[in-house]
C-alpha cells in the first residue's frame, strides 16, 4: 500500500484542523427574513411613521415613534459582527440617538451615540444623519440592533438604516506543539514501513 499525496495531505489537514475562511462583509439590511419591530404602534402620519420605512430604500419616508423615547429594533436572525452602521435623517430635524446591540434581545449594550448632522461619510445620496465605523478588533457582535433616542428636539425618527457586517470567525485551531509534530511524523513513518513489508 502506497500513500498517495492526497492521503498525506488529508492526514496533515486532519492533524492541523481546518483553517477558518476570511470574514466576508455582508449588507445585513438586505438579508431575507430581517424582522423589524417597535414597542409603539403609533404612526405619526399615513406616510411617515411605519417601522418598515427604515428599510425601504427611500430617504424621504421615515419611521416616527410619536414620542422622544421610542425605539425601532431589527432582528437579523443570527449573530453578526457589525462593521459599519449608517443612519439617515431629514435635514433640519435633529435627533440625539443611541444604537444598542444584543445577542438575545434582553441584555443590551450601547455601541454608538451622537446627533444627526451633515455627514459626508454616508454612502447614500443624502448626507444628513450619522455613520459609525467599528475597528476590527473592537467591533460589536449582536443578533439585534436597536435605534433609540434619549432626548429631542425632535421626536424619535429614522429615515433609513444600513448595516454592514460579517459572520463571526471561528477561533483558529491551536498550532501543534513540537511533540505533536514528532508523533505525527513517527506515525507516518510506521505507516510507510508497514506498507513496504506488504
Amino acid at each position: 500500500m502506497n500513500l498517495s499525496k492526497p492521503c498525506l495531505a488529508a492526514l496533515i489537514s486532519i492533524s492541523l484542523g481546518a483553517v477558518p475562511a476570511a470574514a466576508m462583509a455582508i449588507d445585513l439590511t438586505t438579508l431575507p427574513g430581517v424582522a423589524i419591530s417597535t414597542p409603539n404602534p403609533y404612526f405619526f402620519s399615513s406616510s411617515n411613521g411605519p417601522k418598515d420605512l427604515i428599510l425601504d430604500n427611500n430617504f424621504d419616508t421615515y419611521w416616527n415613534g410619536g414620542a422622544y423615547a421610542d425605539y425601532v429594533q431589527v432582528d437579523f436572525g443570527a449573530a453578526y459582527v457589525f462593521d459599519r452602521i449608517e443612519l439617515y435623517g431629514n435635514p433640519g430635524y435633529v435627533n440625539n440617538f443611541q444604537v444598542l446591540a444584543s445577542l438575545d434581545g434582553t441584555a443590551w449594550s450601547v455601541i454608538a451615540s451622537g446627533t444627526y448632522h451633515n455627514e459626508s461619510a454616508l454612502s447614500g445620496s443624502r448626507k444628513f444623519g450619522a455613520a459609525v465605523d467599528f475597528a476590527a478588533a473592537g467591533a460589536p457582535t449582536g443578533r439585534y440592533l436597536r435605534y433609540g433616542q434619549s432626548s429631542g428636539p425632535q421626536w424619535a425618527y429614522l429615515g433609513e438604516l444600513e448595516v454592514t457586517g460579517h459572520l463571526p470567525v471561528a477561533a483558529a485551531p491551536a498550532v501543534p506543539e513540537p511533540e505533536t509534530w514528532a508523533l505525527l511524523l513517527a506515525g507516518l513513518g510506521l505507516i510507510g514501513v508497514a506498507a513496504r513489508r506488504r
